[in-house]
Parts: structure tokens; C-alpha cells; sequence
């Protein structure tokens, strides 16, 4: 499994888990669960391509990006995806920056564009799943 992959995967429990008890029943071990983890895969890979354009080192990045989604309160900040709901991007901003996506790390970096990325992926493949009726 590529290093996104396996993020989704983590990502997908901690999400299901941040997003309430009724969701995390109708969803995991299902159908759903495969959208959601698709739908958070192809936001990172969104917001990833995105931030790999004011990288230096892609080590770096990697870590970054492994520290950012293994934080629980970003799971919390992404669950209300699952509801059609915008995310808040202040707040993620606000962590991606405790991470260490700043300017000094990647020059260039623009941490509310690469959000609305990941948003808009999301969305993007969360509206086909549901047009295959797979969810989200």
C-alpha cells in the first residue's frame, strides 16, 4: 500500500470514530466505509500534489503529512464531510499550521488553498460513490 493509502486507512477509523455513534454503525465494516476511506484517499492525494509543488523534501512532507492526519482533532474537524457538511477550514488551518506547514518549512505553501483541495476531492469522488450508491 502507497504512504496515502495507508493514511486513508488510519485516517477512515478516525473519522468514523470522530463523526457520532449513528454513523459509525451505518458505516463501518460496510460499503460506505470503502467510499469514505476512497473520498479521504483522493483528498490527500489532492492536498498532497498540491503542497509537493512548494516542497523541498519529500521526507519532510511525508512527515508532515503523517503527523497532520494522525492528530485526532483533525478527524473531528473532517467528520462533518460525512454529513455534507463544510469543513472548518480556520480550524484546520490552524493544525496543519501547529504541524508545521508553515513558510519557513515550505516556502510557498498555501495551507487554505491545499484545504479547499482536499475539500473539493473529497466531494468530488464522495458524489460519485453516491451515484454508484456506494454512500457518503
Amino acid at each position: 500500500a502507497s504512504f496515502v493509502s495507508s493514511l486513508a486507512v488510519k485516517l477512515t477509523s478516525k473519522v468514523l470514530e470522530s463523526a457520532g455513534k449513528r454513523i459509525r454503525i451505518a458505516f463501518v465494516g460496510t460499503e460506505k466505509e470503502k467510499a469514505v476511506r476512497r473520498c479521504l484517499e483522493a483528498g490527500i492525494k489532492a492536498m498532497s500534489r498540491f503542497a509537493a509543488k512548494s516542497a523541498t523534501n519529500e521526507t519532510d512532507l511525508q512527515y508532515l503529512f503523517k503527523t497532520f492526519f494522525d492528530e485526532p482533532d483533525v478527524a473531528r474537524e473532517l467528520a462533518p464531510l460525512l454529513r455534507s457538511q463544510s469543513i472548518d477550514k480556520d480550524e484546520l488551518l490552524y493544525l496543519l499550521q501547529e504541524t508545521g506547514f508553515d513558510k519557513k518549512t515550505l516556502p510557498g505553501f498555501n495551507a487554505k488553498e491545499a484545504l479547499l483541495e482536499f475539500e473539493k476531492a473529497f466531494i468530488s469522488v464522495a458524489t460519485e460513490e453516491a451515484d454508484r450508491k456506494s454512500v457518503v
